[in-house]
């Protein structure tokens, strides 16, 4: 079993109050001060994980049904509950997700993240293709700064394989020969001006270091090729929280006896973090590379092309999923016995872990707990208020960097090669530099 949790510090304390102290003097609509509301929200054991803490590569095919016929909700302010274990850690905010068999938007929440070394986090948002046709494009790592990035935009990758149809081979855990030896599977890779096939190859790394695999990002203005990178193994990856369902999710305050609203900020703060039991007890793994925790087993979660994220690694290759193997050293015995839950659990015959997690009550006997109390800061600490005022400036950053984004990727890029800035902070005539948010995504130490 892999006694290792993906936030290492595990004590809740008391949730903030609604309203604040929430740099209402920092955010401004008009002349009145924004009312600052903590949403009351479940924390769920079952939903993607954050694209930007964890990503597999995308099969070849494309085909299936990404749209949603729903306008997705604005995106909230995340404030993150703790303090990141690494001061080089990045906040990466949340963002909407679509569940098809609920009907409803959860909120994938954001994560304290080690950047691969050289890279960049460019966010993905929501495009609307038709008036009620709405598609999510990924985010992705980019060679850069996080401020500025070199883009190749390609067209779609060939949908037919060239692999001969033969498995990964199989490495074991405890032989030392294969320690730090992970397979890089077979694709098309990009070269400028046309598709190269490149065949499955091992690669050895360094103790701490993961492969990760080739993925080609879905976006209005034609593919990005995200080739194959050098990244960071869970033990330095950062915290990856569990999403949330908001419960509660006012519109506006309307003030007595006047004809004007009051703005409203809406703010979510996760309460869990997921177990890394998770990625070997109940993770899945789509088409186009996202993982998922938790009940997707409902049989038209299979026909969209969900699958256990163990199954795909035995037959593409995951070099994430297997670096976890190896650290929890996990042996035929406790494979087969995660087989043999999942098909228990997909016929009907044993209970699936729950959806909704209550984090102050053990979880039931023989099961195991998807998702654990995450460390929160008490409101009356100080470096919550840093944490604060973090959250509203990486949010207004990536704000900037989303619509640039949008912006470029509304003409056709195909074949191009394009640079991408964040713009410039808006300032008011009378802003002066105290007052004008950092750029700086690290909280202070």
């Amino acid at each position: 079993m892999l006694g290792l949790c993906l936030g290492l510090l595990l004590l809740p304390t008391q949730t903030p109050k609604a309203g604040g102290p929430l740099l209402s003097s920092r955010v401004e609509l008009g002349e009145i001060p924004p009312k600052v509301v903590y949403l009351q929200a479940e924390t769920l054991s079952r939903g993607p994980v954050h694209e930007a803490y964890a990503a597999a590569g995308a099969n070849l095919n494309f085909s299936g049904k990404h749209e949603v016929k729903t306008q997705p909700p604005a995106p909230l302010l995340e404030v993150p509950p703790g303090l990141p274990t690494s001061p080089s850690q990045i906040w990466i905010p949340g963002y909407w997700e679509h569940d098809a068999e609920e009907n409803s938007w959860i909120w994938v929440t954001g994560c304290w993240r080690e950047p691969p070394i050289g890279y960049g986090w460019l966010p993905g948002y929501w495009a609307q293709l038709r008036p009620d046709q709405w598609r999510r494009v990924s985010g992705l790592w980019c060679m850069g700064d996080g401020e500025s990035f070199m883009l190749d935009y390609s067209p779609a990758p060939p949908q037919k394989s060239l692999a001969s149809g033969s498995m990964p081979p199989k490495l074991d855990n405890r032989d030392p020969k294969s320690k730090g030896l992970f397979y890089s599977p077979a694709g098309w890779d990009w070269t400028g001006n046309r598709y190269n096939w490149r065949v499955g190859r091992l690669e050895r790394l360094a103790d701490n270091q993961v492969w990760q695999e080739q993925r080609q990002i879905w976006t209005p203005a034609g593919f990005i090729p995200s080739m194959g990178y050098v990244d960071h193994r869970i033990n330095l990856r950062g915290i990856a929280y569990a999403p949330l369902r908001v419960v509660n999710k006012p519109k506006t305050l309307k003030l007595p006896k006047k004809p004007v609203e009051i703005p409203i900020v809406e703010v979510v703060e996760p309460a869990g973090v997921w177990n890394a039991n998770a990625w070997i007890e109940a993770s899945w793994r789509d088409r186009l590379g996202t993982y998922y925790f938790g009940d997707y087993y409902n049989p038209d979660w299979a026909k969209s092309g969900l699958v256990p994220a163990r199954d795909a690694r035995r037959r593409h290759g995951d070099a994430w999923l297997q670096s976890i193997e190896e650290l929890a050293n996990i042996n035929d015995a406790a494979i087969r016995r995660i087989t043999w839950q999942h098909s228990e659990r997909s016929r009907g015959r044993q209970t699936p872990p729950p959806r909704v997690t209550k984090l102050d009550q053990p979880p039931a006997a023989g099961e195991i707990a998807l998702v654990l109390p995450a460390l929160r800061l008490d409101p009356s600490d100080l470096r919550k208020s840093e944490l604060e005022k973090l959250a509203l400036e990486v949010a207004d950053q990536q704000k900037r960097l989303i619509q640039a984004r949008q912006e470029l990727e509304k003409q056709g890029q195909e074949g191009k090669r394009v640079s991408l800035k964040t713009p410039p902070p808006f300032k008011k005539a009378d802003d002066s530099e105290e007052t004008s948010p950092s750029k700086s995504v690290q909280p202070k130490k």
